[in-house]
């Protein structure tokens, strides 16, 4: 996956990633060991709460998710994954080469 992520980077790719897990978690390791910078990481995070008192206040995680809605200009990701090595997996490029329904070309 790693060699994946550096060729796509050196062709012209934005890599991202998508995690289940936490956000705050994965994005302190994510450039050193696949190359993705911090803020191309997307992930889950809880909502946080502050609670003002005599000493300042502190600031909480909640059990809430936390949401970012930056509007209408989320960027939309995308991949298209071509098959056509027909020795190491389906060649759907070639027609016919593919499974009823797959992508081919005349």
């Amino acid at each position: 996956m790693v060699e994946l992520l550096a060729y796509l980077a050196q062709n012209g790719f934005a890599n991202y990633i998508a995690s289940g897990g936490g956000r705050d978690f994965m994005r302190p390791i994510t450039q050193e060991l696949y190359g993705v910078p911090r803020e191309r990481v997307i992930g889950s995070t809880s909502a946080l709460a502050y609670a003002g008192d005599e000493r300042g206040g502190t600031v909480t995680h909640t059990t809430a998710p936390g949401y970012l809605d930056d509007g209408p200009e989320k960027p939309v990701l995308r991949l298209l994954i071509l098959h056509d090595d027909h020795e190491r997996e389906f060649d759907y490029v070639r027609v016919g080469a593919g499974p009823p329904g797959s992508y081919s070309s005349p």
